[in-house]
């Protein structure tokens, strides 16, 4: 229940205070309005153009998750949709973190420290006021993937892992470690080679 109210805290923090630096004149052009043009040409038939480079943002970084926003883009076109969202999935990172700290301790209170930590931290506070980057999902992603193979369940975190490799080449390479330990571990038994 704390870390539930924690975490429902910290996403409303976040999406209210994305919104409100947005309508405050303080989003930058480099960040935010790139990414906006670019989901809204690819929402309309222009797939990844965008005026702030001279070649296709495909021909930059390919992040597929974007595609996602270019769909939700046909129904509600702004920027704020893209601070909302990524206030509240890195926010919401702190629901998997709980589970996958509260198996490896194996102690709810030590758990909720952790998420309590990861939700006051400075570095995801920088993070969900830069603007929006798709780098924002990986941590949820991981967690998520972690405590599937925690729990034992290798081949479900296979899907959790996949995403963070759709978001952006940085985050590819700082997660690639995820993909071959979670083919190995087996839960309780420990971790065995396939």
């Amino acid at each position: 229940m704390i870390v539930t109210m924690l975490t429902v805290g910290a996403a409303i923090t976040f999406a209210v205070a994305g919104a409100l630096h947005h309508r405050a004149f303080h989003s930058a052009a480099e960040d935010l309005a790139f990414y906006d043009q670019i989901l809204w040409n690819t929402a309309h038939g222009r797939p990844c153009v965008t005026s702030f480079i001279s070649y296709n943002y495909l021909g930059q970084h390919m992040q597929p998750v974007l595609l996602l926003f270019a769909l939700l883009y046909r129904v509600w076109a702004a920027p704020e949709l893209l601070l909302v969202a990524g206030g509240v999935i890195a926010a919401a990172a702190a629901l998997p973190l709980y589970g996958v700290v509260r198996n490896l301790l194996r102690h709810d209170g030590a758990a909720v420290v952790v998420v309590a930590v990861y939700l006051l931290s400075p570095y995801l506070h920088q993070a969900t006021n830069f603007d929006f980057h798709p780098e924002q999902f990986a941590p949820f992603l991981v967690f998520l993937g972690y405590g599937y193979v925690l729990a034992g369940r290798p081949r479900a975190a296979f899907p959790a892992f996949v995403p963070v490799l759709l978001c952006a080449r940085r985050t590819r390479r700082s997660c690639c470690w995820a993909l071959p330990g979670s083919a190995g571990y087996t839960g309780s038994g420990g971790w065995r080679w396939p």
